[in-house]
């Protein structure tokens, strides 16, 4: 297993999360990445120049969308028997007669209604600011897209709205290359990002994948993987909404950052495999697979902005989370139900973010003990050059206002910033 490490090469991100209920007879258990192969986002030098159509796209023209490559050579994603093919992303399949109206062109946002589609302000200033969220008073009336592929994707980029980025614009390339890899990890029952010569094989890498189909110079993928045994007398195995295995990635800090990073373009796959129950066995087991690839950088935000997650004055934060990612956000907690973890990043690749001091307390001031992973942290130098994440440890408390407190420096400008949250 490589050592997980940002170079020019890339960024390399894995996360294991799980989770068991009912008895013994019932599991469940996620996985998005895998320890031996891990997710990656690979770019050419930092901020370099793109060599595509409409890598860069200036932060004023955010919402704009050019025309696709048209020297990409789309061909045939690899199919696997049992399992369940979907439409294009954004695409509801299997809505219910009183369902929410669907957009004619699907574009990635059928889920929610943006009221206000003007981008953030980017500008510079010699103070480092918070890039501002739009929130939930613009971002307005979420739902559960019919199938689990549109509706992750869109869950994806409803988080990004929130968040104040635009939404990943749908690439057919994209899709046939994040569908013909999660056919293969379900045909060869696995996770991750890699794939060996042999059946279902359409690239190494993901970067090798995505760029097969669509030339690039900016790629990154994220997978997950749900696995659940249940008991004859049990439901059959499905997963409990159609956007969970895209919510497992936002709320895992180092994937969040990445579906929350300044990608323009993104496509999504999704198969599913249900094995009934052999004879004497008296339990059923389900598989279930989404991937969703990432493309041309976006030119977002300025050299003095940081975004934040959970966003300032959010209000619909978890209480906990299960520490199952690797890398590990909270070394010497590995597997146990911590906080919610708050993430800071640049949207440039350039600049150093050095934490001093990076603090959590409820609404009365009293201080939550928040464990702090940055640039300067043993083994993460090069993973959180702009990032870093402090992650409570113990559980927060349920409907209940945290402060965050920022301080440092991002390359040579001081940070000091505020910022709050409500759990829900």
């Amino acid at each position: 297993m490589k050592k997980a490490k940002w170079s020019l090469t890339g960024l390399f991100l894995v996360l294991v999360l799980s989770a068991c209920g009912g008895d013994d007879s019932d599991s469940s258990q996620t996985t998005v990445g895998s320890p031996a192969d891990k997710s990656e986002v690979s770019q050419t030098p930092p901020d370099g120049p793109a060599s595509s159509p409409g890598n860069d796209l200036p932060s004023a023209a955010a919402g704009s969308v050019p025309a696709a490559p048209s020297d990409s050579n789309p061909s045939s994603a690899s199919s696997v028997p049992d399992s369940t093919s979907t439409p294009a992303p954004g695409v509801a399949s299997g809505t219910s007669p009183d369902a929410a109206p669907q957009q004619a062109a699907a574009d990635g946002t059928e889920c929610y209604t943006l009221k206000d589609a003007t981008p953030p302000t980017s500008s510079t200033t010699a103070e480092v600011t918070l890039f501002p969220a739009r929130g939930a008073a613009q971002v307005l009336d979420y739902r559960v897209l019919g199938d689990p592929n549109s509706a992750g994707f869109c869950y994806a980029n409803y988080r990004r709205a929130l968040v104040g980025l635009p939404a990943l614009q749908p690439r057919s390339e994209l899709a046939e290359a994040a569908q013909s890899h999660t056919d293969y990890l379900l045909m060869h029952r696995t996770t991750g990002h890699g794939e060996d010569p042999g059946p279902g094989f359409t690239g190494a890498t993901s970067g090798d994948r995505i760029r097969r189909l669509y030339p690039t110079n900016y790629t990154g993928e994220v997978t997950t993987h749900n696995y659940q045994r249940r008991s004859r007398s049990s439901a059959p195995p499905r997963l409990p909404s159609n956007d969970t295995l895209i919510a497992n990635l936002i709320n895992a800090p180092f994937h969040r950052m990445t579906l929350l990073g300044n990608f323009r373009s993104g496509g999504t796959g999704y198969a599913e495999d249900i094995t009934q129950p052999v004879e004497g066995s008296g339990s059923t087991s389900g598989d279930f697979y989404q991937t969703i690839n990432l493309a041309d950088r976006l030119k977002i935000g300025s050299d003095s902005q940081l975004l934040a997650y959970p966003y300032d004055g959010q209000t619909d934060v978890p209480a906990s989370w299960t520490n199952n990612e690797h890398p590990d956000p909270a070394p010497g907690h590995a597997k146990e139900t911590l906080g919610y973890p708050v993430s800071i990043q640049s949207l440039s690749r350039r600049l150093l973010l050095a934490v001093t001091s990076f603090t959590l307390a409820d609404a009365s001031g009293n201080d939550v003990p928040c464990l702090k992973v940055d640039s300067s942290s043993e083994g993460f130098d090069d993973e959180l050059h702009g990032k870093a994440i402090c992650t409570p440890l113990t559980p927060l408390a349920a409907q209940t206002t945290y402060v965050v407190n920022l301080q440092g420096t991002l390359g040579s400008r001081p940070v000091d910033l505020t910022w709050s949250f409500t759990t829900k």
